[in-house]
């Protein structure tokens, strides 16, 4: 996740997928960190846009 969040740039996308079965709760505690991200849960999915 440290890597994905460093490679995009501020206001980048990351579109995120099985949310509900896959990953671990690191990954889950990192993409609704509100210093990060603005995130927007869609099902088992969701939309981060990373924050400047």
């Amino acid at each position: 996740m440290e890597d994905l969040y460093r490679l995009l740039r501020p206001g980048g996308t990351l579109l995120a997928g099985n949310l509900v079965l896959g990953p671990a709760p690191a990954v889950t505690r990192h993409l609704a960190d509100p210093a990060r991200w603005r995130t927007h849960p869609l099902g088992e999915s969701a939309l981060c846009v990373k924050l400047p």
